[in-house]
């Protein structure tokens, strides 16, 4: 792979600014940075559908800001399965390396990415990046 395009994996909650800045560190020359979100195919992002709506539709606006400061590509993707929306989106621009913010989850076997780096048929660098608290 002569590029090392850089996928940096958001939620909809506004300190994953700090993942942007890192894959923007990350990314340089002539790489492609992209961001991208995941939300579930029922969830109105902008609307009032579900509780907690204004804050997601506030922060993922937040993070557009954010990614087109850092000239990155910013794609909410709508999907009932994360780690094949990612695999999918990871496949088809050929992306060398994933940021991912850390996680709870319980069974360190069967994280997202260690989910993600199985479905990628190449070589694929995945950094975790711990939460600011850790």
């Amino acid at each position: 792979m002569a590029t090392k395009d850089v996928l940096v994996c958001v939620t909809r909650q506004k300190t994953c600014e700090r993942l942007i800045k890192e894959g923007a560190r990350l990314a340089s020359g002539d790489d492609e940075l992209y961001v991208v979100n995941v939300s579930p195919n029922d969830w109105s992002l902008l609307g009032k559908q579900y509780k907690g709506a204004d804050q997601t539709a506030e922060a993922l606006e937040y993070l557009f800001e954010i990614s087109k400061n850092y000239g990155a590509h910013m794609t909410v993707l709508r999907s009932e399965d994360v780690v094949t929306a990612l695999v999918d989106f990871v496949n088809k621009k050929q992306i060398s390396t994933v940021i991912i913010g850390s996680s709870k989850e319980e069974d360190q076997a069967n994280t997202m990415a260690k989910k993600i780096k199985r479905k990628v048929p190449y070589d694929l660098e995945v950094r975790i990046l711990p939460t600011e608290e850790e």
